[in-house]
C-alpha cells in the first residue's frame, strides 16, 4: 500500500511541477530538475503516509475481527 501511494503522489507532484514550470515559461532543464526533486520529495512523503495508512487499516481490521469474534462467543455462553 505504501509503495502505490508513494508512486501516485510522486507522479502528481511531478506533473504539477512540470505544468507550473511550463506555464511560467521557465527553461526546460530547470523545470525538469525541479519536477524531479519534487517527485522525489513527495515519493518519500507518500511512502510514509501510505505506510501509516496501511498500519491504521490493519489495526482497525484486527480490532473489528476481535469485536465480532467476541460477539459470536457471547450468545453461545448464554445458551450453555
Amino acid at each position: 500500500m505504501a509503495r502505490e501511494f508513494a508512486v501516485r503522489l510522486a507522479l502528481v507532484a511531478f506533473a504539477a511541477s512540470t505544468l507550473a514550470g511550463l506555464c511560467e515559461s521557465v527553461d526546460f532543464a530547470g523545470t525538469l530538475q525541479s519536477a524531479l526533486w519534487h517527485a522525489a520529495a513527495f515519493f518519500g512523503l507518500g511512502w510514509i503516509c501510505g505506510d501509516l495508512a496501511g498500519r491504521v487499516v490493519d489495526e482497525n481490521a484486527r480490532q473489528e475481527a476481535a469485536r465480532r469474534w467476541k460477539e459470536l462467543e457471547q450468545p453461545a455462553s448464554r445458551i450453555a
